[in-house]
């Protein structure tokens, strides 16, 4: 039998396949960088929501001295308000996709980091030709 001609997406990816100097791939860094934010956006209204939930639930502010508020995760599945059970499944997935993309990032652009203060400054290379050039991060350490 003769050998298959290959052409398009399949005859470059034969190519990638057997020459490493030709696999190169689209970071997608500006898109990636967005999803991170509206990730970040999404995980503080979830960490709001929570909160909320667990001050609800907290019933010694109301003189009782019982706390109705699920303290394992046994006790949260069981609970007849499944509310609680639905957010933190919901953090725990966005947790997921968040932290896996910020090491994604991470490491595929060459930074420096320095930790003065209680202040995480991330300092990127300056990228000649773009509107965006010594970009300085700056953000809050997390509890």
């Amino acid at each position: 039998m003769a050998a298959a001609t290959l052409f398009g997406y399949d005859a470059v990816a034969t190519c990638m396949n057997y020459d490493r100097d030709l696999a190169q791939h689209r970071r997608f860094g500006v898109l990636n960088a967005r999803n991170l934010l509206c990730l970040q956006s999404e995980l503080i209204s979830l960490e709001t929501q929570l909160a909320e939930l667990d001050a609800q639930a907290n019933d010694f502010t109301r003189g009782n001295d019982v706390w109705s508020m699920p303290r394992s995760w046994h006790a949260l599945e069981r609970a007849q308000n499944s509310e609680h059970l639905e957010v933190v499944l919901k953090i725990r997935d966005r947790l997921d996709i968040y932290s896996g993309l910020v090491g994604f990032i991470l490491s595929s652009i060459p930074i420096s980091v320095v930790c003065t203060s209680g202040t995480l400054i991330m300092k990127l290379p300056k990228r000649q030709g773009t509107a965006v050039s010594g970009l300085v991060a700056r953000s809050k350490e997390t509890r």
